[in-house]
């Protein structure tokens, strides 16, 4: 089956048929500027989903959402974290994902004064799953449900050695903020099996092509614990997604956090064969069929 939303071609022509990306900022309380893109239906949406970008990464690619759920009537929002993207901040660092969930917050309760009576849902990637499984446990008055693709709860650690790890770490001793460590290389390579993405994200302007020891270790620091700290405080809805051939982060996290959220209507699905990028997959199809299913289901 031609995968339609997982080649640039395929990409760029069933934009044209959506609305025009806005491109916007907000500020927030600490004066960050922050950048987000709006994927809008014609009509007024029927609901709101958020999509929070994977590590190094950027929200322009992720408007095939926009084109799954807008015919649908969902307005379709991606945010740059701070340093990221077109967003304020340092490059190759990391902001705890506290912060990046105050972010987040602060923008939900804009859309939320902008869309009162909707409901808006909170998705992430990689490592934006786990930063919207932070957001949730902290605003879950402000979300509606959650909706995670191969959330970064537990990275496999195989992914960061290599032949270069005693360099980095002696260098990373002096200077930990040194963007030493490359996400495009090999790492990427595993993480994806459409070369079109690949290339995509090798060629983004926009996205980081290294980061340094910090980036990593904070999302380890992150993603500590979150049997504890986080899954059993999750109450609202959930859709977790996982790919049985994921690199980059243990494919069993995802039934484990199923088992362990507080979560009452929770769902999950493993795609037998599927890499981790799984927007970007020859499973994607499926993958955005389902996250649409579950978003109208939600809001019939």
């Amino acid at each position: 089956m031609i995968k339609i939303y997982t080649t640039i071609f395929f990409i760029l022509l069933q934009a044209a048929s959506i609305s025009a990306n806005n491109a916007n900022y907000f500020t927030t309380d600490d004066n960050a500027k922050i950048y987000y893109r709006e994927w809008s239906p014609d009509t007024k949406p029927r609901a709101v989903v958020i999509i929070i970008h994977g590590i190094g990464f950027e929200s322009e690619p992720y408007q095939m959402l926009g084109v799954a759920l807008n015919p649908y009537g969902v307005a379709v929002y991606g945010i740059d974290l701070r340093g990221h993207g077109l967003s304020d901040g340092e490059r190759g660092m990391l902001s705890p994902a506290a912060c990046h969930s105050e972010d987040i917050t602060e923008f939900i309760k804009i859309l939320r004064k902008k869309y009162p009576d909707i409901p808006v849902f909170l998705s992430g990637d990689s490592m934006g799953g786990l930063i919207a499984l932070h957001t949730a446990k902290n605003s879950s008055n402000y979300i509606d449900g959650l909706i995670l693709i191969s959330p970064a709860i537990s990275p496999n650690p195989k992914q960061f050695i290599g032949p270069e790890l005693p360099l980095l770490a002696i260098i990373s001793l002096f200077n930990w903020k040194a963007r030493m460590i490359s996400i495009v290389d090999n790492r990427l390579d595993i993480s994806s099996r459409d070369k079109a993405f690949v290339t995509l994200r090798r060629s983004d302007e926009k996205a980081q092509k290294s980061v340094s020891l910090q980036y990593i270790l904070q999302i380890s620091r992150d993603s500590n614990n979150w049997q504890k700290r986080i899954a059993p405080h999750i109450k609202i809805p959930i859709l977790i997604l996982n790919g049985s051939r994921d690199n980059v982060v243990l494919s069993s996290s995802g039934k484990m956090l199923y088992n362990l959220v507080g979560s009452k209507d929770k769902t999950k699905k493993l795609y037998q064969g599927a890499y981790h990028t799984l927007l970007w997959d020859d499973m994607s199809d499926e993958v955005l069929n389902d996250i649409k299913r579950w978003v109208l289901k939600h809001i019939e």
